[in-house]
């Protein structure tokens, strides 16, 4: 078994043709984690526009079918619906795209190998996920049900925009910020997280719309500095695909054995309100074999902490609580016998 921990991961991909033709081969480099994977896509005129497909040399991947092709430039989008992944990125004066990847791929590609593994017993392997990981799992198990098992650990249920707003007002309460400031800043971002809702695509269309909106709501409060950073984070394609992303599309898709846990002081994916949801999801989708956990005086981290303040963090010597680790122990234990 692998423990599988979600990731962003940026690529940059290099190219020899001019910023408004995107036909040819592209050939660039992933890296993650001090390891570097050559992505290739290739590109060519069709009669409908034009068509791709990727290979991952290094995965022995080849011919990936591209499913979209968005390009109004300078920004590119080339999705893969059945790996569930997309690459979007502004091509720039450089000669160069950057852009955002799904560790999901990546999570697929180790679970092959470990069918390559004669010393991994097939009939029972799954899948721990921290955080969006968690997302990431329940991605996998929904649709690959030789999974025997998912571990969700602080795993998001609630759309993200509904998360980031509970995020928000969780952190700003626990650092004492005043109560009519808080329900003031998520009106505000309630609407923003909206227009991202709405949009059908991620472009300076989008970016124009943030940036009238906020100006509407702060005016010259504001700085321009400020503006053009939150603008950006908002509009990163990370943020505007996790913005729209709903998890329960997946949960009510698991049929394997599913162990999920939390920790009572964790702000940024809060124990409350995903366990509430988890819960109802699993059990509207008929899945009974399900365990919850929640932790007392644990963080986002499974660290136990004061606060649950994401600043306290790297102030924990403790990297993960022994109980967590031991619980997670025995229900796979458990669970493997059953099976």
């Amino acid at each position: 078994m692998r423990r599988l921990i979600s990731a962003i991961i940026a690529i940059s991909l290099s190219f020899s043709l001019c910023a408004h033709n995107i036909v040819g081969t592209w050939n660039g480099t992933l890296k993650v984690q001090g390891i570097e994977l050559a992505i290739v896509f290739h590109i060519e005129e069709a009669e409908d526009g034009v068509k791709a497909t990727m290979d991952s040399p290094d995965q022995q991947a080849f011919g990936i079918p591209v499913t979209s092709i968005e390009f109004h430039d300078p920004e590119l989008k080339l999705e893969i619906a059945n790996l569930a992944i997309a690459y979007q990125g502004k091509l720039e004066n450089s000669n160069e795209i950057s852009g955002h990847k799904s560790f999901l791929v990546l999570a697929e590609a180790a679970l092959d190998y470990l069918k390559t593994r004669v010393e991994i017993n097939q009939d029972h392997t799954g899948i721990i996920g921290h955080s969006e990981g968690g997302v990431i799992a329940s991605m996998i198990a929904s649709r690959n049900h030789e999974i025997s098992f998912i571990v969700l650990m602080a795993g998001p249920a609630l759309r993200g925009d509904k998360l980031l707003l509970l995020q928000k007002k969780n952190i700003e309460s626990q650092m004492g910020i005043n109560e009519v400031l808080i329900e003031t800043n998520q009106q505000i971002f309630e609407g923003a997280y909206d227009i991202i809702l709405k949009s059908k695509s991620n472009n300076s269309t989008l970016n124009d719309s943030l940036s009238d909106y906020f100006i509407s709501k702060y005016g010259a409060a504001l700085p321009e500095n400020q503006l053009k950073d939150l603008i950006n984070q908002l509009s990163n394609p990370w943020m505007v695909d996790f913005i729209r992303l709903d998890p329960a599309q997946y949960l009510q898709k698991v049929t394997c054995p599913v162990l999920v846990l939390y920790g009572d002081k964790d702000l940024q994916v809060p124990s409350k309100e995903n366990l509430e949801a988890i819960k109802s999801i699993l059990e509207e989708s008929g899945n009974t074999n399900v365990e919850t956990r929640e932790f007392q005086g644990l963080n986002h981290l499974f660290q136990e902490c004061k606060s649950g303040l994401p600043t306290e963090y790297g102030e924990i010597e403790q990297t993960i609580s022994p109980l967590v680790l031991e619980d997670i122990t025995k229900w796979i234990v458990v669970e493997s016998l059953h099976q």
